[in-house]
């Protein structure tokens, strides 16, 4: 792997003083920095000013590029300062291999990246160096594993649409979920991820929620976006915004008994017969996921022996239990 050209002392450096808005502070070439500079590092150039001057070099047409300090110069950005004072630097460091390595190391050394940071070095590290390099070099420098598969996953986040990259780089949106997302159609994949986003669906409820929606898309050639835009789901959405947890609980319910209407009717049908024993509030029977087991669940609460006692009582003389069981079997 690369190692940064280590002929110049950065300390003593020319400065300059730059005009803000005509630097590129997103996308720029050594760019691997996402998101509004935080609250403390606002709150400490405020106050002290700007302490570690970032590093920039002059790049294609003669335009200044940033090559570290993308945080702090979007945080004097939003503190309203027109320019700042930045290091200008010299030949000696000029291979835009050389300037990306100290971007990257400037990154690692200071704070963690998140999935989209990782993403941007990778990507901006593939123009320079062969897949073999990225995978062996820098996927275990950046905590991943060095797998062909990954790396792609990677480079395809690069390119997604803003949307999906601010989910994912905001944590809303885990990398498990974008992979399984990573070859939807933007329109779909927008739709999916604005879901998850809207109803705050956790990382493990992600992949069921994408897995079950893509079986439906399959088995009725209907795109993510026309389901989840249908009534039923659309409602759930609008409503669900009020009460995430609750809304993808519903959410996910509708789209299991649209996947699945057998085993849907079948829980519906036991759920009844259940209620129709008319037992304790302090007694549940749960039956195997999906009826695929033979074996069903009672969970019983109590305060102590003499309770759960007579609750047993209760039960075994509770009309119907003997015929408890899957609602498909003879004279269940």
């Amino acid at each position: 792997m690369a190692g940064v050209n280590q002929g110049c002392d950065l300390e003593d450096l020319r400065e300059v003083d730059l005009p803000l808005k005509g630097l590129d502070l997103e996308d720029g070439p050594y760019c691997m920095s996402t998101g509004e500079a935080p609250e403390a590092l606002k709150t400490s150039m405020d106050r002290v000013g700007l302490v570690n001057p970032p590093l920039v070099c002059r790049g294609a047409q003669g335009r200044w590029d940033v090559v570290t300090g993308f945080r702090r110069l979007r945080g004097l950005l939003a503190l309203g300062r027109e320019s700042a004072r930045c290091r200008d630097l010299p030949g000696a460091l000029r291979s835009p291999l050389d300037l990306l390595l100290l971007a990257l190391h400037d990154n690692l050394a200071s704070r963690p990246l998140n999935e989209v940071e990782k993403a941007m070095a990778l990507s901006r590290l593939s123009g320079f160096v062969d897949r073999e390099a990225l995978r062996a070099g820098y996927m275990p420098l950046l905590g991943l594993s060095p797998r062909d598969a990954l790396l792609a996953s990677y480079l395809a986040l690069e390119q997604a649409e803003p949307s999906v990259r601010s989910a994912v780089a905001g944590g809303g949106l885990g990398m498990r979920a974008f992979q399984a997302l990573q070859t939807w159609r933007d329109e779909d994949r927008n739709a999916a991820v604005q879901c998850i986003q809207n109803l705050k669906i956790n990382m493990n409820k992600q992949i069921q929620f994408i897995d079950i929606l893509m079986d439906i898309m399959m088995i009725e050639n209907r795109s993510a976006q026309e389901i989840l835009g249908s009534p039923p789901f659309r409602t759930v959405l609008d409503q669900g915004e009020d009460n995430p947890p609750q809304g993808a609980a519903r959410l996910l319910g509708l789209l299991r008994r649209r996947r699945f209407p057998a085993v849907s009717a079948a829980e519906q049908a036991f759920q009844g017969r259940v209620e129709g024993l008319g037992l304790s509030r302090n007694v549940r029977v749960i039956p195997p996921p999906g009826f695929e087991g033979p074996v069903f669940r009672l969970e019983i609460a109590f305060r102590s022996g003499r309770e759960l006692r007579d609750e047993l009582n209760r039960l075994s003389r509770t009309p119907g239990i003997d015929s408890l069981g899957p609602p498909w079997e003879e004279g269940a």
